[in-house]
């Protein structure tokens, strides 16, 4: 509870940071980049901070204190088999990783998009008056129709990229433990009973 009291502390600091900074930025910067953008970043990038500095981190101490507990353990119990079972790890690893780049570049786009939609909304309600006079409220809807369909196309785009991530992961674990079983009930001495 501390912790993650922490990250929403870290979180207020860095959007009073932020908006600070902002208010004091050259009309020019404005000029050159779009609300939507602005408050995408604001959002998201901030957000971002925030679960990494709270749950992030205590994920990252719990896997940490829990994979040395367990290595320590499996290697008290029988040494051959922990290293048998660590053979596939860098199989994962390369997995994770492709698929880590794989849905950052998924998130970038939805954080694009998300921008554009933004400042598609905030140019159209601001000229809201000048629509109407000028009856453009239905090309405006088909425009709004087709910003919206190429978040969600990207939002789709990313959530493909998981569907394809965790079965694999799932199956390379699965597999890792079933040679390790394998390899567990090979290499048991077979104990004769005692006469």
């Amino acid at each position: 509870r501390l912790l993650l009291g922490a990250a929403h502390d870290v979180e207020a600091d860095l959007r009073r940071d932020l908006f600070a900074r902002l208010t004091q930025l050259a009309p020019r910067f404005y000029i050159e980049r779009s609300v939507g953008e602005l408050m995408s970043t604001a959002v998201n990038d901030v957000a971002a901070v925030r679960l990494l500095a709270g749950p992030g981190l205590l994920q990252f101490v719990e896997t940490a204190l829990t994979g040395v507990l367990a290595l320590g353990l499996m290697s008290a119990v029988d040494w051959r088999l922990t290293c048998f079972l660590f053979v596939p790890i860098p199989l994962i690893s390369l997995t994770v990783s492709y698929y880590s780049r794989r849905s950052h570049d998924g998130f970038s786009a939805i954080q694009d998009r998300l921008a554009a939609l933004s400042t598609f909304l905030e140019e159209r309600l601001s000229s809201q008056r000048t629509l109407r006079a000028y009856v453009r409220a239905e090309s405006e809807t088909e425009g709004f129709r087709q910003v919206n369909d190429r978040y969600v196309d990207a939002a789709l785009s990313l959530v493909r990229v998981w569907r394809r991530f965790y079965p694999q992961l799932e199956l390379l674990i699965g597999l890792t433990w079933a040679a390790g079983a394998v390899f567990a009930v090979i290499g048991t001495p077979v104990r004769s009973p005692a006469a």
